[in-house]
């Protein structure tokens, strides 16, 4: 009951502003979702606005408020929305709002992991169901479908993925950018270097900068024990057109790494290159 009334409308979603030391709204907003999955709620009034009224106090009234004896009373006018399925609505805002895709505590990333493993437990298997043939299956785990049309006949939310390699992918630009990783997918906690060269297609760099875009399951290493950094933008100066670079695997996943080579005084002289990597 103090979840349902305490809960606020934010960017269309339920929302609650009861701070903690761990993370803020977002461990907030997580607990009270896992109560409100093991209650089978599925709709509830939300705050969507609050208007105060004073009333105009007397002369009596205004004396005695001078002296410190008469406290005005004020009027609280609440207005509330109804929004369905709340788990969902903000299970989604929070996904979506989230930087970088993680949390910044670990209490609220581990709240966060167990309210999905508790809505993934309550759901039905994840059925589909073949166009071509007609045949239905259950998908558990992984599975490759050759490119077969599907419908999904559940309402549990799937995964779709798609792992096709691509080429890295390069600019057509003045300053021609080259990176090289290693052909083995780095596992977590594994270090390795990448190979960035550039190229100038005309005109000489006169002061080249690399502008590195890392994703967000690697760091960047200052040497070979000491991360340099958790920030995804760097800037690096360069003094020749070659760059060994030393990055450390941090998380699963898989996301591009993206160099760009610009000259500081002529934004026109640049060049990127794009390339994916995948953390095992």
């Amino acid at each position: 009951e103090h979840v349902i009334n305490t809960a606020q409308l934010h960017h269309n979603a339920p929302h609650w502003n009861e701070f903690t030391m761990f993370g803020a709204t977002d461990h907030s907003a997580c607990m009270a979702l896992r109560m409100l999955h093991h209650a089978q709620i599925d709709t509830i009034d939300v705050i969507a606005k609050k208007n105060l009224t004073n009333t105009q106090p007397h002369l009596w009234q205004r004396l005695l408020a001078t002296l410190g004896l008469y406290r005005q009373q004020t009027t609280q006018n609440v207005t509330r929305k109804r929004i369905t399925d709340p788990v969902g609505t903000t299970l989604n805002q929070i996904s979506a709002t989230t930087p970088e895709g993680r949390f910044y505590s670990t209490a609220t990333t581990r709240l966060y992991i167990e309210l999905l493993m508790d809505i993934r437990n309550d759901c039905p298997e994840t059925a589909i169901r073949f166009q071509d043939t007609e045949e239905k299956t259950t998908i558990i785990e992984p599975r490759h479908i050759k490119s077969r049309p599907f419908e999904i006949l559940s309402k549990r939310a799937i995964l779709v993925q798609w792992t096709q390699d691509t080429p890295p992918t390069e600019t057509d630009g003045p300053v021609r950018v080259e990176t090289r990783i290693p052909e083995r997918s780095p596992r977590v906690g594994e270090s390795f270097d990448i190979n960035m060269h550039y190229e100038p297609q005309g005109a000489p760099v006169r002061t080249p900068v690399l502008n590195l875009q890392l994703p967000a399951h690697l760091h960047l290493m200052e040497t070979d024990s000491r991360i340099a950094g958790e920030c995804l933008n760097w800037e690096l100066p360069l003094r020749n057109q070659d760059r060994r670079l030393r990055l450390r695997a941090v998380r699963r996943g898989r996301g591009n790494l993206t160099c760009r080579v610009t000259d500081m005084y002529d934004a026109e002289q640049t060049g990127a290159t794009q390339q994916a990597i995948r953390v095992l």
